[in-house]
């Protein structure tokens, strides 16, 4: 679980990048139209969302709420964008990153010109678990 400072600091992280985003947002509230449960410690930090595929990150989980998949931060061990690598000139239209638990890879989808960004709070959040 993300503890106060470090929800502080992926905050900073979030507002210093100055990308602006059309789905990513930035919060400590769920939104009152998706519908998942929280724990009563648990609090949204930020959020994307579009047509095909939304997600909460929240300081204890990586939820998908549409799909009822829910991923314990903590199980988090690397993060990666194969995208990219695969092929360079995706760079500046990359839409997706890879998490990696021990025996699990997910891929996530984030907006437009901000894998960057989300690449450095997920690598952030993966070195609070060491």
């Amino acid at each position: 679980m993300l503890n106060a400072l470090n929800v502080i600091a992926i905050e900073g992280k979030f507002k210093r990048s100055e990308i602006i985003l059309k789905n990513t947002f930035l919060f400590k509230q769920k939104p009152t139209d998706i519908s998942f449960d929280l724990d009563n410690d648990e609090y949204c930090i930020l959020y994307y969302i579009d047509s095909t595929e939304s997600w909460f990150l929240t300081n204890k989980n990586l939820i998908f709420p549409f799909v009822r998949l829910s991923v314990d931060l903590s199980s988090l061990v690397k993060v990666d964008f194969s995208n990219i690598k695969e092929n360079p000139s995706h760079k500046l239209i990359n839409k997706r990153l890879d998490l990696f638990m021990e025996n699990k890879k997910i891929n996530i989808m984030v907006e437009e010109k901000s894998w960057h960004l989300i690449y450095n709070i997920f690598k952030f959040i993966i070195s609070k678990n060491f």
